[in-house]
């Protein structure tokens, strides 16, 4: 076994409506990188990084990839998991709630709510 990857930056990412999603890791210089198995014929660089697209076209949902290196001498790195949530779809429609009554010395208030995970405003005049 080799040492494998040492770090990686840009891991936990949602993915809009892009169909790769580049990360950076970094490794051994000159080591093979493979994702899900596959040879991706790219090389950890001579300062031990590399750029590795990842595609995440198709369907919304979780994009599991394993990536490992493997050095010249053919030892192989321990495998690393990369999750990238790809959510193309819009908000729900977001509803609005206002008191029945309001006079002009009353506070107004308003509570917006929507899909989860989207930022809620509230209102107060």
């Amino acid at each position: 076994m080799d040492e494998g990857i040492k770090e990686i930056a840009n891991q936990s990412t949602t993915d809009g409506a892009l169909s790769v999603r580049n990360i950076t890791l970094k490794g051994e210089a000159g080591s093979k990188v493979f994702v899900n198995g596959k040879d991706t014929k790219l090389f950890v660089n001579s300062t031990g990084e590399v750029q590795v697209p990842l595609n995440t076209s198709g369907l919304d949902g979780e994009k599991l990839y394993k990536i490992s290196l493997v050095d010249g001498a053919g030892n192989v790195g321990e495998a690393i998991s990369v999750t990238i949530a790809k959510d193309t779809t819009p908000p729900k429609e977001v509803k609005v709630s206002l008191p029945s009554f309001i006079t002009s010395a009353d506070m107004m208030e308003a509570t917006i709510t929507g899909e989860n995970g989207n930022k809620l405003f509230d209102f107060r005049h």
